[in-house]
């Protein structure tokens, strides 16, 4: 098309490809029908590719441990030029040949013209030259990052755990750093534009890798006993400091066990030479180099033990000691370490065992106090330190009861009716009973179990009368301090021949304050009763009194003396007006001179009685000195008297 001048204008849109593609049809299209051959070239926004950053120095340890934790510094520098690179096409169409594209890049320096913002993060990997082993850092520390404009270099500190799975070695620490970039607005681009880019760096730092293993040693003893249980120890010591966390043992070759404690306890059967070895492993697991000790068993013999009885013979109560002192073990440097004590009562089965530790002699003795009268016997058994025991040894020993009392003073006959029974035994007491028999064989009293030491008690008044004789028995039994009963004593005879109980049962007009006694309320005068407590009678009022006799045929006389005079006794007293088989009461009837002048207030009566006992001998009784006397004078009997005068008329 000659004379005319084609000019072309092209504008850049930012449109997606497709819609470039369509662009380029109908421009393609257009120029077919209207235009000549033409060429141009378009070019698309530059893409941020990279910004070189170099690792200059990481520094730190050269060795590590498992579970180490090490601190690292790394340095850094970076030039802040970005590179750029920007996608083009050349285009060319003929009408006769077609469209057709060619593609190339641009590639720019850009130096920024503000302040850059350089964001980082930092990853560490191990590397063994075979495979890489990833982890995050424990802390990525405290940064220098000088960004400028242009350059910067620094440095970060950081602190990294060496993880307990990876194996020993040789590792290189590698450091990768990504970090992101935004381009400012710039006349050049026509625009602003963010692009974010991702950059990798490293540089490496070799580390060894290391775990020591623990050392061991074993504490065995050279020698034991067959059945003899020893505890071996096995002392571990790790040079990194790490925790033991287990041991195993190998006994006679055969792994056995493995245990979390630093021993084990073990027994041979078998005579001869045992092999033990151990190993420990720290918690990495590592394990040590095996420790190895010898122990050399040998028979164990039993222990002997041997039994004595010193006392052959003892009471019911009593107490025995067992010795088993001459005991032994006839190994060397072996002992009696434990005595087991059995007794048999007889007739009884095996009781036991009572255990006791020993120690020395001590734990060889043993004491018992046998209840039941018999033949006792007694086993002992030992054991030594090995456990081993020995065949048992025997004694025996007799208990007898316990001996009984002997009654003192037997065949006696008594002019007291509250007679005093006596005995001895051999044992300390802690208490006694004793029974009264009348000559028939009749209980006359009976004390029951009384708790005391005295070893003697007396009659108490009446019972003796009361049982129609005089003639009696009495046997005793005792209890000794532990508790245990004798037999009863023999049967001790004794008599009684006396008068008891006197008693006043009438006063005639008694004077002011004085109580009438009855029959049946008499006033009794017990021993040793003083005036002060006599009754009061009137001087010339009738007075009568009773007194009983245990084994008296007949009362001879019966006096009342007061000052130098006697008191007129009444006729027909004393007459007897009751009786118990040999035992009688009589009644007396007295009175006194009822003349004040004569007989003053204060004036004691007193008594005295002679009688003939069933044996024919003479038997007396006095008040005194059985006590002051039998009553005291208080006021006459003129003092109740009146005078009556009759008379008669003469006239």
């Amino acid at each position: 098309m000659s004379g005319k001048e084609w000019c072309y204008e092209f504008f850049y849109l930012k449109l997606k490809k497709l819609a470039r593609t369509l662009v380029s049809f109908f421009v393609a299209l257009l120029l077919l029908l209207q235009m000549p051959s033409l060429a141009w070239a378009s070019c698309y926004p530059p893409s941020v590719m990279a910004i070189p950053l170099i690792f200059a120095d990481v520094s730190g340890p050269s060795r590590a441990h498992f579970g180490d934790r090490i601190s690292m510094r790394y340095s850094w520098d970076v030039e802040i030029t970005i590179y750029v690179m920007q996608y083009c096409e050349s285009c060319t169409y003929n009408p006769w040949l077609g469209y057709w594209c060619m593609p190339y890049f641009n590639n720019y320096s850009y130096s920024s013209h503000g302040k850059d913002t350089f964001r980082y993060d930092l990853e560490a990997r191990w590397y063994d030259g075979n495979m890489f082993y990833s982890f995050n850092m424990e802390d990525n520390g405290t940064c220098y990052v000088p960004l400028t404009p242009y350059d910067a270099s620094g440095w970060c500190d950081v602190q990294l755990l060496i993880p307990s799975y990876m194996p020993e070695g040789n590792y290189s620490i590698l450091f990768y750093w990504a970090g992101s970039y935004d381009v400012p607005s710039d006349s050049y681009f026509g625009g602003t534009e963010t692009e974010y880019y991702d950059t990798l760096a490293a540089t490496n730092k070799t580390i060894t890798i290391y775990n020591n293993a623990p050392t061991l040693s074993l504490q065995a003893p050279s020698s034991a006993y067959s059945g003899q249980v020893i505890r071996i120890w096995a002392t571990a010591t790790d040079p990194d400091g790490d925790p033991i966390n287990s041991y195993k043992w190998i006994i006679d070759g055969k792994d056995t066990s493995s245990t979390q404690t630093p021993y084990i306890d073990i027994s041979w059967a078998t005579p001869g030479q045992h092999s033990i070895s151990a190993q420990a492993q720290d918690i990495y697991g590592k394990w040590s180099s095996p420790a190895n000790a010898t122990v050399t068993v040998t028979a164990n013999r039993p222990p002997v033990a041997v039994l004595k009885i010193a006392t052959p013979a003892i009471y019911a109560g009593g107490t025995v000691t067992t010795d088993g002192t001459g005991s032994y073990d006839p190994d060397p440097g072996d002992a009696i370490a434990v005595a087991m004590w059995y007794y048999q009562k007889p007739g009884g089965n095996w009781v036991g065992p009572v255990t006791q530790s020993v120690q020395g002699s001590s734990g060889l003795t043993w004491t018992l106090n046998p209840d039941v009268s018999g033949q006792w016997n007694v086993k002992l058994i030992v054991k030594d330190s090995h456990g081993t025991e020995s065949a048992p040894a025997y004694a025996s020993f007799d208990v007898l009861d316990v001996p009984p009392p002997i009654i003192d003073g037997g065949g006696s006959c008594y002019t007291t009716p509250t007679p005093r029974i006596s005995w001895t035994f051999s044992q300390p007491q802690s208490a006694y009973q004793a029974v009264i028999r009348s000559s028939s064989g009749n209980v006359v009293y009976d004390t029951g179990k009384v708790i005391s030491s005295q070893n003697s008690f007396n009659v108490p008044p009446g019972v003796l009368w009361a049982s129609g004789d005089y003639r009696f028995t009495v046997q005793v039994r005792a209890w000794n301090a532990a508790g245990y009963a004798s037999g009863w004593s023999a049967p001790a005879g004794f008599c009684v021949t006396a008068f008891e109980r006197p008693r006043v049962v009438e006063i005639v007009n008694p004077p002011p304050g004085q109580t009438a006694p009855t029959l049946s309320g008499p006033i009794l005068i017990a021993p040793g009763t003083r005036a002060a407590n006599l009754p009061r009678i009137q001087a010339g009022s009738k007075v009568g009194v009773e007194v009983d006799g245990i084994g008296i045929d007949s009362l001879v006389s019966a006096v009342f003396p007061y000052l130098n005079r006697t008191a007129v006794v009444g006729s027909g007293t004393p007459r007897v007006t009751s009786c118990i088989g040999t035992n009688k009461t009589w009644l007396i009837e007295f009175w006194t001179d009822a003349s004040k002048a004569v007989v003053p207030d204060g004036i004691i009566v007193k008594m005295q009685l002679d009688g003939r006992g069933a044996d024919g001998g003479a038997v007396n009784f006095g008040l005194p000195p059985y006590a002051d006397g039998v009553a005291v004078i208080s006021d006459t009997a003129y003092s109740d008297w009146f005078v009556v005068l009759q008379g008669r008329n003469t006239y």
